[in-house]
């Protein structure tokens, strides 16, 4: 495969806020530094939290939840990025082994995702080896956090490739063909 082949894998996680490892989250704010006294405080918010309606500006009742934290919580979005940073940190490992390719105009920055919400977009030249790391990153990931792929929302998208060479890529990541929705003047995949 030339040098110039370039792929992007978009990956969506299921029911990303609700699905994460609780202990997952302790051991990255552990590694990362945090107080134990915070960590403490965010290990009661999510899971023992209780919820009261507001009604005529006065709380009124009290319930409890089964599973803590939800997306649109405030807090929520700020603990699944610190849960994010486990995907980071299994990349940046399996980058060092040699097998992983960097796409041509993230080498220098070593820039390999994208994340969004609960949406990656991972850039890559597509060689076997590097799509066996990612999908291996991936799963380490998902069996770490207990995050899981969306199975049907993953595609691959394509730029400056033969069509064998994209159908060869597909059936390694077991991964449909997506569209771009851009114009075709896009500088990443041109």
């Amino acid at each position: 495969m030339d040098g110039v082949s370039k792929a992007a894998i978009k990956i969506d996680l299921q029911k990303a806020y609700d699905m994460v490892e609780w202990e997952s989250l302790w051991l990255v704010m552990e590694t990362m530094g945090f107080p134990w006294r915070f960590i403490f405080l965010v290990q009661r918010s999510v899971m023992t939290p209780r919820f009261s309606i507001n009604i005529n500006g006065t709380l009124k009742g009290c319930f409890t939840s089964s599973r803590g934290l939800r997306e649109g919580d405030p807090i929520s979005s700020y603990l699944f990025l610190l849960v994010l940073e486990v995907f980071n940190g299994i990349m940046k490992e399996a980058c060092q082994g040699g097998d992983f390719q960097f796409h041509h105009q993230c080498d220098r920055q070593h820039i390999i995702h994208l994340i969004f919400a609960n949406d990656m977009v991972i850039v890559v030249t597509p060689t076997e080896k590097t799509v066996k790391v990612v999908m291996e990153c991936l799963f380490k990931f998902g069996n770490i956090t207990c995050l899981k792929l969306n199975f049907s929302k993953r595609r691959v998208f394509f730029g400056s490739m033969k069509a064998e060479e994209k159908e060869k890529i597909c059936r390694w990541l077991s991964m449909e063909e997506g569209s771009l929705p851009m114009k075709s003047n896009f500088r990443a995949f041109d």
